[in-house]
């Protein structure tokens, strides 16, 4: 089994065999300063869902920070929350000793695509989409440098401005499941090694 924790982005392997999704509301900065605070030893249940020792796993956070928080955030505090993300997930998986490999996934592209109307009235997007390319990019090469196993996808998904494709995005954020074949191929080979 392989479990993938993250935001709303973990969609992207929405019905892949042998994958449980756990979705969770929660920015990559409060996963990181909050800790990962969910029942995640071996052997028990979390949302009905039994955990399997040794088994891996992969994060996906960051999207909404960088579309949000972090385009006025200097090179210096984007390397500390990098750092301190990769370590937070590292503390996470010597505590409860329950991954063979905990990987991590490249943050998902940036998009400049209209806000749904019911959001119009809350505050989506911060800064340029050149600065929200620019901030994405560098938050996945600190954590890639930082982290034992990378789920490197950015390139991929994205046009080459450094947009989300908008061919394979769900409209918005998002890169539909459909297209998930490279993101689980690449995953696979990590896992595999």
């Amino acid at each position: 089994m392989i479990y993938v924790l993250g935001d709303s982005h973990i969609e992207l392997f929405k019905g892949v065999p042998d994958v449980q999704l756990f979705g969770w509301q929660r920015l990559m900065y409060q996963v990181t300063y909050e800790g990962l605070n969910f029942p995640f030893t071996p052997g028990t249940t979390y949302r009905e869902k039994i955990i399997q020792p040794k088994s891996p796993f992969l994060f996906m956070f960051g999207e909404i920070d960088c579309r949000m928080y972090l385009t006025d955030k200097t090179n210096a505090d984007l390397e500390r929350l990098s750092e301190d993300y990769v370590c937070c997930i590292m503390k996470f998986n010597k505590l409860y000793s329950i991954s063979t490999k905990f990987i991590i996934a490249s943050i998902t592209p940036p998009t400049d695509v209209v806000i749904p109307a019911k959001y119009i009235n809350k505050t989506y997007y911060s800064g340029t989409i050149e600065r929200r390319i620019e901030v994405t990019k560098f938050m996945n090469k600190e954590i890639k440098k930082r982290s034992k196993y990378f789920l490197d996808i950015y390139n991929h998904y994205s046009d080459s401005t450094g947009k989300l494709r908008g061919d394979i995005s769900d409209g918005w954020t998002h890169i539909k499941s459909d297209y998930n074949d490279y993101a689980v191929k690449k995953l696979m080979e990590i896992i595999n090694k």
